[in-house]
């Protein structure tokens, strides 16, 4: 990993003048940012707060929310989060990737509930301010497990398994993403859907997923159709984000006669990986990815969960070598004025009922070891 490119980004330091914002009640005058805008956050503005935007939340981005921040803001009526150094040095490198050419490649490592989740969050927010296409997967396990439906012998490749009920539900996820990339953009040729249905060439990309979603035996190949669309396309600006990434390289949980069955022979795993591959790479934008420690194929590592990860201890020879030109943007727990700033947040917005005491934030220290998600979920009953 290109941990160095770090050390060339240029982050501006101009301390800004904070002002007073009331945002959803109560008044938070020393905690939040002098703006709403993250693409002009600094390392200055660490640990005050801004306010993502419901329309962001409830609208495009959406699909890529955290459960449980989803729970959170809700519970506390608040859509603020904490400006952490990770998330600025993450904007940083995309704003100096802006002007080069090929995609910009990120990696968000780190322990778990430190928050990568919500990093890539923010990070996707950047994207969709730049009017970027969204290419999101919430985790590449939703191709590699049962529950998200049985494989399906494919009709158009005779090694491979297509997927209809995990296609349908990131073709979901994608529509309400890009709902006007999909109304705008037309198809470059002429796709057949069985002997009867066909999407003219020139046709909105909408028309060609309506048609293709018909029948079951279909959705797998158009959601195929429609990445082959997205890589032809020079002049697209895309934002490829996988959360949990080492799915992408782990074995299925699929069984055949007893044996497992070889991931690249899922069509799902097949149409996605290729955007790994040189010959499909984007033309431009941006590949933002985040590591997890705890997916269900991952046997975590002995060491402390807060200890750094390794990445030689959580990706294989190849995967790494598919990644080293990635920069890797570590996100820890909380440090001690970050673990501060949120009771202090928390208390404000209700979600404590306690009193600050010195004891009372000694005690939910050694209990939560700084864990921002073990934080957050412990003091829904304090």
């Amino acid at each position: 990993m290109h941990n160095n490119q770090q050390e060339a980004i240029a982050v501006k330091q101009t301390q800004p003048s904070l002002e007073h914002v009331k945002i959803g009640g109560p008044e938070l005058p020393a905690l939040m940012c002098h703006t709403n805008d993250m693409t002009k956050h600094t390392l200055d503005d660490q640990l005050s707060f801004y306010d993502l935007n419901a329309k962001y939340l409830d609208g495009n981005l959406g699909p890529a929310v955290p459960s449980r921040f989803q729970r959170l803001r809700k519970a506390i009526h608040s859509n603020e989060l904490m400006i952490r150094r990770p998330t600025v040095e993450c904007i940083g490198v995309l704003e100096a990737g802006v002007a080069e050419d090929g995609p910009t490649k990120i990696l968000i490592s780190g322990p778990d509930g430190g928050g990568k989740s919500l990093t890539l969050l923010q990070v996707m927010q950047w994207g969709l301010m730049k009017n970027m296409l969204m290419l999101y997967i919430p985790s590449p396990y939703m191709f590699l497990e049962p529950a998200e439906g049985e494989l399906v012998p494919s009709s158009w490749k005779p090694t491979r398994f297509d997927q209809p009920k995990a296609a349908k539900r990131w073709l979901d996820m994608f529509k309400i993403m890009n709902k006007k990339f999909l109304e705008t953009e037309k198809t470059t040729r002429e796709y057949k859907f069985g002997r009867r249905d066909i999407t003219a060439e020139g046709k909105p990309l909408a028309v060609l997923l309506e048609q293709g979603t018909i029948r079951d035996t279909y959705i797998t190949d158009s959601l195929g159709i429609l990445l082959r669309e997205i890589r032809l396309n020079k002049k697209l600006n895309v934002m490829w984000a996988v959360d949990g990434v080492n799915g992408l390289f782990s074995p299925s949980n699929f069984k055949i006669k007893g044996e497992r069955v070889d991931p690249q022979r899922l069509a799902l795993i097949e149409y996605f990986s290729k955007f790994m591959k040189p010959q499909h790479m984007l033309s431009k934008g941006v590949y933002a990815f985040a590591a997890s420690r705890s997916v269900s194929f991952f046997q975590p590592p002995e060491n402390n969960i807060a200890d750094p990860i390794i990445l030689e201890q959580i990706f294989s020879h190849d995967a790494l070598g598919k990644l080293n030109d990635f920069v890797d943007i570590h996100v820890p727990h909380y440090s001690e004025e970050e673990y501060l700033k949120m009771m202090e947040f928390y208390k404000l917005k209700g979600w404590i009922g306690h009193d600050l005491s010195d004891d009372f934030i000694k005690q939910i220290r050694f209990v939560t070891d700084y864990n921002p998600r073990t934080l957050a979920y412990m003091l829904r009953s304090l």
